[in-house]
């Protein structure tokens, strides 16, 4: 029978077609380097063969842009199947980024503030994965998490190792924990795990893995580390219609039973553990004791009454509030919020260009108008991890992980310094990359350029507009 599904909706049912083969390093480079953020987190990005700046990362990336500018320039086809809001977005944050650096004053100060948010290029370089690889990179990613887990339970377990160890990079030891990041990533274990073990692949094993990631996202003193955990228990909950057959196999009277003695459990641990108490202590008329609550409430006005100043420091101007002062000037000390988010002594000592709030630092270095972008990006992101989870035939490993870190990353970095850093900047453009060319591998989005006529004949998909600009 002859469809009759309109023209223009045709795109979002074929999935996206193969174009030239990619080498390895254009199909597993920038998924690599995420790993590797992830398996060693802040003391990992501070590694460097000279002793600073530019860092392994830095490096890598380097490398990932220069092998694609090799490859347009040899008119070798590059598909990455980057969705078009997301194409778009990208491309714009990129350009402001670039613009507010060219016409600010070029310092190293400058590149480092700039450094984070021109890491969103790496959203162009990931490439749709290959059946044969899902095997490969699932392995991978299991192997990272658990050596994670592994060096985080050792300096659990020896608080003195981390001082012990050689200095990195800028006062930063090898083994050096960063509380809300390394429990994020703990409680990827314990849900990636836990999704492993609903699936009916090797339920005990995985399980396992998960009490162990849960264990140590416990273990920390931070409040945004559990949000994250908490987001990322909620994403596998949503998955559940993938596992809908696995788990429709079971006996529902066992499965609840399991359930009903498993999380009075849980729960019991879970509201004794440091961060629940830390995190109620923000909470007027909690329980929390008195020593918890103290440092909570402390932190916490610490940092409201910090983003205030510079709230009203921005709005002052209205040049500043709709382009930010750009790269290179440091508004926490010219808005005095330095002081009331470090207190005196501690402002003049340590060199800190961040409100610990990422929509905030955002809305100071590019303004309004990067704010836009960047919400528009985690918006679009969380929109693909749906659209993923609903259209894939098969939901990956990868795929899972990419969906937890779209929705955890913002979670912790509202509160932190997290995207303003390689190891957390790097894994959420990459995740937002993944996402975007996977909704277009299964064709559930339009990749960008096709609507206006940026494909070659044949290549199905591959972002001409992205082998221009690299």
């Amino acid at each position: 029978m002859q469809s009759t599904q309109p023209a223009q909706t045709l795109e979002r049912t074929q999935p996206l077609r193969a174009s030239a083969p990619a080498s390895r390093l254009q199909q597993y480079g920038p998924y690599a380097i995420t790993l590797y953020l992830l398996a060693t987190t802040r003391w990992g990005s501070g590694l460097s063969l000279v002793g600073g700046p530019p860092y392994i990362t830095d490096l890598v990336l380097i490398v990932l842009l220069a092998d694609r500018a090799v490859a347009a320039a040899a008119h070798r086809s590059v598909a990455t199947g980057v969705e078009s809001w997301v194409g778009i977005l990208t491309t714009a944050l990129l350009a402001w980024s670039l613009i507010l650096l060219m016409f600010g004053s070029i310092s190293q100060n400058a590149l480092r503030d700039a450094a984070p948010y021109l890491y969103v290029i790496t959203v162009f370089l990931v490439r749709p994965p290959t059946e044969s690889s899902e095997g490969t990179t699932s392995r991978a990613l299991m192997a990272v998490l658990i050596f994670h887990a592994t060096w985080v339970t050792i300096a659990q377990l020896d608080p003195s190792l981390e001082t012990s160890t050689p200095i990195v990079a800028a006062g930063t030891h090898l083994l050096s924990l960063r509380s809300d990041f390394d429990s994020l990533v703990c409680g990827l274990l314990a849900a990636i795990g836990l999704h492993r073990a609903l699936s009916g692949r090797s339920p005990a094993y995985n399980l396992a893995l998960a009490a162990w990631g849960s264990v140590l996202v416990f273990t920390f003193f931070n409040r945004a580390g559990l949000l994250a955990f908490i987001v990322e228990l909620i994403v596998v909950a949503l998955l559940a219609p993938a596992r809908r057959r696995f788990i429709g196999s079971y006996d529902r009277r066992a499965v609840i039973a399991v359930l009903v003695m498993i999380v009075p459990i849980l729960l019991v641990v879970a509201s004794q553990s440091q961060p629940v108490e830390r995190l109620l202590g923000t909470v007027p008329g909690s329980n929390a004791s008195s020593s918890e609550l103290h440092g909570a409430a402390g932190t916490a006005n610490a940092r409201l009454k910090a983003w205030k100043e510079l709230a009203v420091y921005i709005e002052r101007d209205p040049t500043r509030e709709i382009r930010g002062v750009g790269f290179g000037p440091d508004f926490l000390h010219e808005s005095g919020a330095d002081v009331l988010l470090l207190g005196t002594a501690a402002a003049e000592q340590e060199d800190v260009r961040s409100p610990h709030n990422y929509l905030l630092g955002t809305w100071a270095r590019l303004g309004l108008i990067g704010v836009i972008l960047v919400l528009g990006l985690l918006i679009a992101g969380l929109r693909l991890a749906r659209l993923v989870a609903k259209h894939a035939p098969h939901v990956r490993d990868d795929d899972v992980l990419a969906m937890l870190l779209v929705a955890s990353i913002p979670v912790v970095a509202f509160v932190g310094v997290v995207l303003e850093s390689p190891f957390g900047a790097l894994p959420y453009f990459w995740a937002i990359g993944h996402l975007s060319a996977r909704a277009c591998q299964v064709g559930a989005v339009r990749p960008f350029g096709v609507a206006r006529g940026l494909l070659r004949p044949g290549e199905g998909g591959s972002n001409v507009l992205a082998d221009r600009l690299l």
